[in-house]
């Protein structure tokens, strides 16, 4: 084993870290993940650290100092920070957050189009308060076994399959969130970056990143192209045929992605029902209120 990441993006969740990702990804100093998303720290900890290196960086590391993992689940996955922590105690993290209703919304439609979620928002988000209230969240003590049976089906090989549990909801819990990272790393290691911003001044947004990671931000030119655009209508029916037919066996990731990408922009995208927006707003305004005095900032737009 030669090395471990350094450094994590921790999510959340549709908020600007594959774009992070791939703003970083091609700095001379950088080496990232390979796939993005490593599941070790979720599903494969027990093979142990020569296991991560192996399977996720060995490849294409020519001695890069800055090494990257891009996750975005292990922000409210509650057993990965200490997990992160017992593997590499001095790394650096990175969080960027995004308004929690929007950010709740966007999740589902992701996976919707996906087909991994059945359910309309308002069914769905009734299934996942449910839950919460049984306990059986991705916040509560059954959350390892919960988010395994959540994405074995992917981790095996068997494509995408129906979610066996949902997180939109409290992977907007971002106080909780980032309380438990503190409680093994200072607050000094953890740079807090919001979409809002990456949106509004990604040059900006990036050179903030850059000097957190100890990069000159000089040597950013060009803001990061954005990633992960808004699906569309026609994104359900084209990934479930894509889905069906295997055809990320057949044709090439790249040739595949811009196929998804350009075919997905057809159509429209639903809204979320006044009933659910009113219904989310309320339940997040106390964990936002928590996130202002925990970051300095007036999330109050949030509210509205």
């Amino acid at each position: 084993m030669s090395q471990l990441p350094n450094f994590f993006l921790l999510g959340a969740p549709k908020s600007g870290t594959t774009t992070l990702y791939h703003g970083l990804e091609k700095h001379p100093a950088v080496h990232l993940s390979t796939p993005k998303e490593p599941y070790y720290f979720e599903d494969e900890y027990a093979q142990g650290p020569e296991f991560y290196w192996r399977t996720y960086f060995a490849t294409g590391w020519t001695g890069q100092p800055l090494i990257g993992d891009a996750r975005a689940a292990h922000l409210y996955l509650p057993y990965v920070p200490r997990r992160i922590y017992d593997t590499v105690p001095d790394a650096r993290l990175v969080a960027i957050l995004r308004n929690p209703v929007e950010r709740a919304f966007s999740h589902w439609w992701m996976q919707y189009c996906y087909g991994r979620e059945p359910l309309g928002f308002d069914q769905a988000l009734r299934e996942n308060r449910q839950a919460i209230g049984n306990g059986d969240s991705y916040e509560g003590e059954h959350a390892e076994q919960l988010w395994r049976a959540h994405i074995a089906p992917e981790r095996d090989g068997r494509g995408l399959r129906p979610v066996s549990a949902r997180p939109y909801i409290e992977a907007g819990h971002y106080a909780d969130h980032l309380e438990r990272y503190l409680r093994y790393f200072p607050r000094s290691r953890l740079c807090i970056l919001f979409h809002d911003d990456l949106r509004r001044a990604p040059l900006e947004t990036m050179r903030r990143l850059y000097e957190f990671l100890g990069l000159d931000p000089a040597d950013l030119r060009d803001a990061p192209a954005r990633e992960n655009v808004a699906l569309t209508g026609f994104s359900r029916p084209l990934f479930l045929v894509s889905n069906r037919l295997r055809f990320d066996r057949v044709l090439p990731r790249k040739v595949l992605a811009v196929l998804r990408t350009t075919l997905s922009q057809i159509g429209s995208r639903p809204k979320i029902s006044p009933q659910s927006r009113d219904w989310l707003r309320e339940h997040y305004e106390p964990h936002n209120r928590r996130l202002e005095a925990l970051v300095g900032r007036d999330l109050a737009d949030w509210d509205r």
